[in-house]
């Protein structure tokens, strides 16, 4: 499974959200081939509906597309179980993963 993690050199996040896809993929017990994409003016932001850093993108698709409206060098945020973070929980990564590897809806 591709996994492409697109971030700007700004924002940290994208450190924590690598290391939660691959401890996801462990526990979902899923292959995933990951690659970093950074993202450099705002230009190439706008151009590629970069919805902010980090921004996970699983077989080309964002699964967390619905929480953002704007594209731009920014941190995104995500909505998790615990409250507001800047990356995805490991357990809404693993139930993507999962629906991905299943051929179901993210």
């Amino acid at each position: 499974m591709q996994i492409k993690i697109r971030y700007f050199d700004g924002c940290p996040n994208w450190i924590t959200a690598q290391e939660r896809v691959e401890e996801a993929a462990c526990l979902a017990d899923v292959s995933v081939d990951t690659t970093l994409d950074r993202v450099t003016t705002h230009e190439e932001a706008v151009a590629t509906h970069f919805s902010g850093s980090p921004t996970i993108l699983i077989e080309g698709n964002d699964p967390f597309d619905g929480e953002t409206a704007s594209f731009g060098l920014t941190c995104r945020r995500y909505e998790t179980p615990v409250g507001v973070q800047g990356a995805p929980s490991v357990q809404q990564l693993i139930s993507v993963l999962r629906a991905v590897a299943g051929g179901g809806e993210t």
